[in-house]
């Protein structure tokens, strides 16, 4: 089991960026942008709902019960986390997985609140969970379920009860990482031996396998579906069609005969038997894959395992990681992992700064692969190491990934039997699996651990990269079959040389030699290890003895030393151990150490509010000097207690606390500018705390939702760390130190009040912010003359559950992450413009209680308000339609497409979250179907911009107790592909009451607008759009309309079907109960 240390400078921030392994394909299906409207809404374990903003903001609605609990948020590399203060102790004994409170990475899995209204999970047995269960682990103890998001405020009671026990993961969501490199591995030279795999079983975990492909058929002896797993169904051969092509191409290059190409594109092992467990059409979730992972190593037997496929990975073992060591101890099973595809980020290869490979590539029985082209070298967006937690060598090798021809399934899309030009370690590692099945072949008695340094110690490195980015090096089939001698372990991890290096004893560590082969071998051991920038290492390390004789059947020893240096320079140590042999053999051993740079310790020891210490807090420290982020959120120790150390380079740093030692009070304490020379110690006394104090010039206002945020800048971005509070909650302040400078660190203080009923008379938002300080107490008396006035019409676009009006300040100068505050629906909204700050707002609306679990958001842009200056605004008045929002359009081969499904008749962009909405969105091109998503209005299409007569079709239907707008269309149509991104948009503001409703039996008019229209026609159905009628439109001015239309004496529901036609394109829009009539 891995530490769950603390990590070293550069490796904190990486951490924070969750770097995911992912080929571009899988991250679009992933959805990880958000659609357009007003954000995206997840529901934590806890039952509080976060909201993302499509301006990256971030509010938060408690859970049932829960207003009282402080919301603790960071942002950190665009990533946004959200901790309510109740979970800390659990995260601190490690009995809950930090992605459950990742938000940008539920909304990354599509755990979002519009597509799911359960979170799925991972459960040991003992925590005492219930859901619906979906696979009971048989490698360790532990259960996959679903939750419904309804009821986890009784799930999250039952977690935090006295003498509760146990762990809870969340079952994440893992991408497809995404051949002329079988010459370059060797494969020819086994396959003139006679080993071509022949009687031995290799699985492909991925997304399925088109067994009819000439390269594949007669070859798949089993296929079977796990995704059924991931929403409680049981494994199927019903559907294994590969829709993807990702997993087809990977069993070819692994196995495939190359039938099709005359053998031109054979695999490496072409008479292997293969099976198929597919996990997915795009993605997959943990629980399906170790489900796939338990069938293929257990009952199939399985002695290879190929996984093109990585999870984000994280200090300690996750449930996938757990799973493949208990695995692999059981069966002799060999796992293949892709290390990921994230190395393409600007840093130094030979740095070991990246900490990126993927899970489960980081499990030590796994065979992590990395990349390489065809002249072997390394790929830039092959993940590099160390792993996180300790710093040891992955990945283990590398294979060819560039520029790949594998064959293609019939169900993806493109044509002919290949496809060229593939990239990415799930193709590397396909090569590394068909060479671990033709040694498997000639050894049907050897282990996968064995097979495993077979192949690393013959692997060729590249000069001049680190044991860091390729491992043992590219991998050499030939050789591994040649030889007879193998090393354990297979790579020479001597860890990490903490600093001060003063007196600190030599690190060490043995390697065994075994000999398989029938006649003893004498060994010529060489070490060479190059220190940072391949600085020579002269004296550092010895190998010991320089010789041995490893007999027949038998083993002997060998002791790696680094010693102990007060002046190697700091940074990685990679080298290899090499064991020559009298028939000219080489094995060779991948070693790899590194050596901390000068830094020094800093406490950090925490007073609560009565003086004594306390575990009351969430602290981060910022890098001023260098990029760097400790964040308390997500580096826990149970026994850390109120005190913590962590070590830090010398520089400058921030360091930023939030204490709720004595609730209902919240402090917010910072060091602007704390510089650390030396190992240094700071108290953070909640007592020095001073109240944040604000007056509106309404007597009877009540104070809704405070905020407070600061702002720090760490290498090219910034760092936002704040969090939010109720009513209840009385807010502190204070500055620990001098002040910072303006460039590197800032603080906004916001607060909001109504008149404390819901709907409010009024509504105030407020906020400052201090660049270069956080105030030690604040207090302000605010006046009408310094106040801008909204006057607004704001409605709910469902008839149950609450709304609210949210706001957020955004600074000038400052990119933060926005801090969205409360307030019920307002008739009048009052706001200050302090320090040339705008604010954005959006309507708000959920229900907890409906059948239908959902939210509604309405965003509108962010407005630079003027003090004394009334300003009009409407919000979710009818009719409700879809409009194009920004970011959509052509982009080389990919048209992005962002429609918000529900806008209002002020073009206010709207969203929908809810499991039962349904919608697509389709592309077709001269009449021809060519691309669809089902996200209604929200698509990545790979389609190259070619002219012609193109129709963009998007749908979507929400339920029946929404009551308008039931169902809404748009089709765009146009000729010239530039068109895309500046789509025509249509509004229509007729004039109803409250409830929606225009007068039954007379005429009634709906003003039309649309600034790109020169013409406009209208047609109206009373029965939901089985039958419409046309009625008049006339022209009222540049870009407006009027249509007339005659109601019917009945009570009912107007549809509409409006057309616009501009000189580039045309709009067809039509709406299912627009309004009512009564």
């Amino acid at each position: 089991m891995r530490p769950r240390r603390f990590l070293p400078a550069a490796v904190a921030l990486l951490l924070a960026a969750g770097l995911v392994p992912a080929s571009p394909a899988a991250a679009d299906a992933a959805g990880a942008a958000a659609p357009s409207g007003g954000g995206r809404t997840a529901t934590l374990i806890t039952g509080d709902r976060v909201t993302v903003t499509t301006d990256g903001g971030v509010s938060v609605v408690p859970g049932p019960g829960r207003s009282e609990i402080p919301m603790l948020t960071s942002t950190i590399a665009g990533r946004v986390r959200v901790v309510p203060a109740d979970a800390l102790p659990l995260l601190r004994a490690d009995r809950l997985d930090p992605r459950l409170f990742d938000v940008t990475g539920l909304l990354a899995d599509g755990y979002d609140d519009d597509r799911r209204a359960d979170l799925p999970i991972i459960a040991s047995t003992d925590s005492g969970v219930d859901g619906t269960i979906v696979h009971r682990m048989t490698s360790f103890p532990a259960t996959a379920m679903h939750t419904r998001k309804q009821g986890l405020d009784r799930l999250w009671s039952g977690l935090t009860r006295k003498g509760a026990k146990g762990k809870v993961w969340l079952d994440a969501v893992g991408r497809f990482s995404g051949a002329e490199g079988i010459q370059q591995i060797g494969a020819p030279s086994a396959w003139q031996a006679g080993l071509t795999g022949r009687g031995v079983t290799v699985a492909v975990i991925d997304s399925g396998i088109d067994a009819t492909h000439p390269d594949l058929v007669g070859r798949v002896a089993a296929q079977v579906d796990f995704s059924p797993v991931s929403e409680g169904g049981v494994p199927t051969s019903d559907d294994v069609r590969d829709l993807m092509g990702h997993g087809t191409a990977v069993a070819a290059v692994a196995a495939g005969s190359g039938a099709a190409s005359a053998g031109r594109y054979r695999g490496v092992a072409p008479e292997a038997t293969i099976i198929d467990a597919k996990t997915g059409d795009w993605d997959s979730t943990e629980s399906a894959v170790i489900a796939a992972m338990e069938w293929a190593a257990g009952p199939k037997r399985a002695a290879v395992v190929n996984m093109s496929l990585g999870f984000p990975d994280t200090p300690g073992d996750d449930p996938l990681e757990i799973a493949l060591r208990r695995l692999s101890e059981q069966h002799g099973t060999l796992f293949v992992v892709a290390s990921g595809n994230s190395g393409d980020n600007g840093n130094n290869p030979n740095a070991a700064q990246d900490y990126d490979v993927g899970s489960p590539a980081t499990a030590d029985a796994a065979l992590a692969v990395g990349a390489v082209d065809h002249d072997d070298r390394l790929a830039s967006f092959s993940n590099r190491g160390p792993r996180l937690g300790d710093d040891a060598v992955k990945p283990d090798l590398t294979a060819p990934g560039v520029d790949v021809t594998a064959a293609r399934s019939t169900d993806a899309y493109g044509t002919g039997p290949y496809t060229d030009g593939l990239w990415g370690t799930s193709f590397a590692a396909p090569h590394a699996a068909g060479s671990a099945v033709l040694l498997k072949q000639k050894h049907p008695d050897w282990t996968g651990d064995m097979i495993k340094a077979a192949l690393m110690g013959t692997a060729r490195p590249a000069s001049g990269v680190s044991v860091f980015a390729q491992g043992a090096g590219r991998v050499d089939v030939a050789g591994a079959l040649a030889g007879t001698v193998l090393a354990d372990p297979p790579s020479l991890s001597l860890g990490t040389h903490t600093f001060p290096h003063t007196g600190a004893a030599p690190t060490s560590g043995t390697v065994t030699y075994r000999n398989t082969g029938t006649t003893p071998q004498t060994l010529r051991l060489s070490l060479t290890v190059d220190g940072p920038q391949t600085a020579p290492t002269s004296g550092m390390f010895r190998v010991n003895p320089s010789t041995l004789t490893v007999p027949p059947g038998g083993s002997a020893h060998a002791t790696v030393t680094a010693t102990a240096s007060t002046t190697a320079p700091a940074g990685p140590y990679s080298g290899r151990l090499t064991a020559g042999t009298g028939d000219g053999k080489r094995l060779t051993t991948p070693v790899g150490l590194v050596r901390e740079a000068a830094t020094h310790s800093l406490t950090l020891r925490h007073l609560g509010a009565d003086g004594q210490e306390t575990r009351d807090f969430y602290t981060t420290v910022v890098g001023l000097d260098i990029p760097y982020t400790y964040d308390s959120l997500h580096h826990y120790d149970d026994e850390q207690g109120s005190e913590i150390t962590i070590r830090v380079p010398e520089g400058r740093y921030a360091v930023v606390s939030q204490m709720f030692s004595h609730l209902p009070e919240l402090t917010y304490l910072a060091h602007t500018n704390l510089a650390v020379r030396a190992d240094t110690d700071l108290t953070l006394d909640e007592r020095v705390g001073r109240p944040v104090q604000v007056s509106v010039p309404a007597a009877d206002a009540v104070r809704s939702d405070s905020t407070v945020q600061v702002g720090v800048r760490s290498g090219n971005s910034w760092v936002t760390v704040g969090g939010s509070s109720n009513a209840s909650t009385r807010m502190r302040t204070a500055q620990i130190g001098g002040t910072g400078s303006r460039d590197e660190f800032v603080s906004v203080i916001g607060t909001a009040f109504a008149d404390g009923s819901d709907p409010s008379r009024y509504a105030y938002q407020l906020a400052w912010h201090r660049p270069g300080a956080l105030p030690t107490g604040f207090t302000r008396s605010v006046t009408a003359g310094e106040l801008a006035v909204d006057r607004t019409s704001a409605r709910a676009q469902a008839p149950e559950g609450p709304a609210a009006m949210q706001s957020a300040p955004i600074v000038p100068g400052y990119p933060l992450t926005p801090a969205y505050a409360s307030t019920p629906l307002a008739q009048t909204r009052h706001f200050n413009t302090d320090g040339g700050i705008r604010w954005a707002s959006r309507v708000f609306q959920y229900s907890d209680e409906a059948v239908d679990y959902y939210t509604v958001t309405t965003a509108g842009p962010a407005i630079a308000y003027r003090p004394g200056r009334t300003y009009t605004s409407t919000w979710n008045a009818p009719i409700v339609a879809p409009c194009p929002t920004a970011g959509g359009g052509w982009s080389g081969d990919q048209l992005v497409v962002r429609v918000a499904p529900y806008c209002d008749s002020a073009g206010h962009p709207g969203h929908v979250e809810q499991e039962t909405l349904s919608g697509t969105t389709t592309l077709y091109r001269n009449g021809t179907e060519v691309a669809t998503s089902d996200l209604p209005g929200h698509a990545r299409f790979t389609v190259p911009p070619v002219p012609g007569s193109y129709r963009l079709h998007v749908e979507s239907t929400r339920a029946a107790s929404f009551g308008l707008s039931t169902r809404v269309t748009a089709d765009w149509t146009f000729t010239r592909p530039v068109t895309a991104s500046r789509l025509m948009a249509v509004r229509m503001a007729p004039t109803l009451d409250a409830t929606g409703t225009a007068p039954a039996g007379r005429s009634f008019t709906i003003p039309i607008s649309s600034a790109d229209a020169t013409s406009v026609g209208l047609r109206v159905s009373y029965d939901d759009g089985a039958t419409w009628k046309s009625t008049p439109v006339t022209r009222t001015g540049a870009g407006t309309f009027l249509g007339t239309v005659r109601h019917p004496a009945a009570p009912g529901y107007v549809s509409v079907q409006v057309t616009a036609r501009g000189s580039a394109t045309s709009l067809t829009e039509t709406v299912v109960r627009a309004y009512r009539i009564g």
